[in-house]
């Protein structure tokens, strides 16, 4: 009876315990206000940062902007060419996702068509049209007052860039299948670029795209992007960097600062080493940022909002990826989604709200860490972890999800989730979960958790919980559920990636 009377007395403190505007101001954020403001280009990152209450959260590498990383390649022998398009694509069809060249090939006017190749030396656009002048094909980019429009491809090669400077301006013809390929240095300041949707007459679908690949890097800063990319390849996804190889990550890539709208998304795919920095995704058509099998990746600062997909999507056995301090809001799917035995992610000090989906979510990756989030009003919740290893969800905020707060399901009864420090205000429920394994919680505040802490599995223990936190409110609570054995999960991933994981039980 002591048990059961202690119970209720703590459910009743639980209920009813006064909780100051200072204990929970990022309860007052207006989420759906932040999400209009999002489209609103005259209002920065910044302030929406501080309308969020994660101005200050994201600590910029200071090598991000080295001089030697922006150092343009010092060639000095210039030369430019037209060649067949089939020919050039050919000679990347083997580290290219299938169907894709012939794809871009379709969008071709004919069979035979040219591409403007950049073979070695550093050009401008006006360069390469006084270039292109001389051998009598200025129709391949012509200039009206607008800028610069590409009716043919650009493809960089090895030992060649091309330099968008402050005020360039360059339409890719969608109706020519004109597209940026980048196999060298490629940078963009202060620029734009666009595309002219093809209207008929081509392949179905096709959108113009700005693609780094093989051992090409690039740096984009203050430029504004609309209306790229098309179809499921990541390769044409909008502006990607794919296929890297030959050690290319010795110099390093970064996108920084510059404005994406009606783009499909930025794709890494199997690509190391790039900087996604103080960014705006508005109106993306598909995953506003895709991060595929990639390695040492830096997200931060960014605002994604109205998006057609994930607004961070983390996948394929990534790894060692950061995301911190972004604002996500009002997308279709969830805000930061990561998956498919991706290892050692660490997502702190972002704001997550409005999302259809989770907040955060996590499915079948390991080793990682959830600090000091906020996830306000998503549809399917704030937090979800499923079949995951070694996770660990420390310090955030989860307000007003219309389901779980946090939800844990089909975990390893072998390992461990952290829980701690949490504060769960007025979801659905505080926690739920389904096959939970192994979850120590610990000072983790429910004082505004209304009408349930617990459901699923957790109904069942909550009682057992809150009477151990009564006993040693410091303390850890150690719930068990009947989660499967680990060994089950282990296959998925790396030994070498599962051995340098600091989230480990053992730890």
């Amino acid at each position: 009876m002591r048990d059961v009377a202690r119970y209720l007395a703590l459910m009743t403190l639980l209920c009813t315990a006064p909780v100051s505007a200072q204990d929970l101001p990022r309860e007052r954020i207006d989420v759906t206000f932040l999400a209009s403001q999002a489209r609103r280009l005259d209002v920065s990152n910044k302030d929406i940062m501080r309308s969020a209450g994660i101005l200050g959260t994201f600590e910029r590498d200071p090598m991000a902007t080295s001089d030697d990383r922006d150092k343009t390649p010092q060639i000095t022998q210039k030369r430019l060419s037209q060649s067949r398009l089939d020919l050039m694509l050919r000679r990347i069809s083997i580290s290219a996702s299938k169907d894709f060249i012939e794809t871009v090939l379709r969008s071709q006017p004919k069979d035979e068509s040219s591409a403007i190749i950049i073979e070695s030396g550093s050009f401008g656009l006006a360069e390469i049209r006084s270039a292109l002048k001389d051998r009598g094909h200025e129709e391949y980019l012509a200039q009206n007052a607008a800028g610069y429009v590409a009716h043919r491809p650009i493809v960089i090669w090895k030992d060649a860039s091309l330099l968008l400077a402050p005020g360039d301006s360059l339409t890719l013809d969608g109706s020519n299948g004109s597209f940026l390929l980048n196999g060298g240095y490629l940078r963009i300041s202060n620029a734009r670029v666009q595309g002219l949707s093809p209207q008929g007459g081509t392949s179905a679908g096709f959108k113009p795209f700005v693609l780094t690949a093989f051992t090409g890097n690039a740096i984009v800063t203050d430029s504004h992007f609309t209306d790229l990319g098309f179809g499921s390849f990541p390769e044409s996804s909008g502006l990607a960097f794919a296929n890297h190889q030959f050690g290319g990550e010795g110099r390093k890539s970064s996108v920084q600062s510059n404005t994406f709208e009606r783009v499909n998304s930025l794709s890494l795919h199997e690509f190391g080493g790039v900087d996604i920095l103080d960014n705006r995704f508005i109106d993306s058509t598909g995953d506003a940022l895709s991060v595929f099998h990639a390695r040492n990746v830096l997200v931060g600062g960014n605002v994604i909002a109205h998006t057609n997909g994930h607004g961070i999507k983390i996948s394929n056995a990534s790894k060692r990826i950061s995301v911190s301090g972004n604002a996500i809001l009002s997308s279709t799917g969830n805000g930061i989604y990561v998956t498919d035995a991706s290892v050692g992610t660490a997502v702190q000090g972002n704001l997550v709200a409005l999302n259809e989906k989770a907040g955060i979510s996590v499915e079948a990756s390991a080793c990682v860490s959830l600090n000091a989030n906020t996830a306000i009003a998503n549809g399917s919740g704030g937090i979800a972890i499923r079949k995951s290893l070694s996770a660990i969800v420390a310090d955030n905020f989860v307000f007003e999800n219309r389901l779980a707060g946090l939800s844990i399901r089909e975990q390893f009864h072998d390992d461990f989730t952290r829980v701690s420090g949490n504060k769960f205000a007025a979801n659905r429920f505080g926690l739920s979960g389904d096959q939970i394994g192994a979850v120590a919680l610990s000072e983790n505040d429910f004082a505004r958790q209304l009408p349930r802490i617990g459901n699923g599995e957790f109904a069942t223990l909550v009682g057992a919980f809150l009477t151990q936190t009564a006993n040693d409110p410091a303390g850890t609570s150690l719930i068990e559920g009947n989660g499967p054995s680990s060994v089950l999960g282990i296959a998925a991933f790396s030994p070498y990636d599962l051995a340098a994981c600091a989230n480990r039980k053992d730890h």
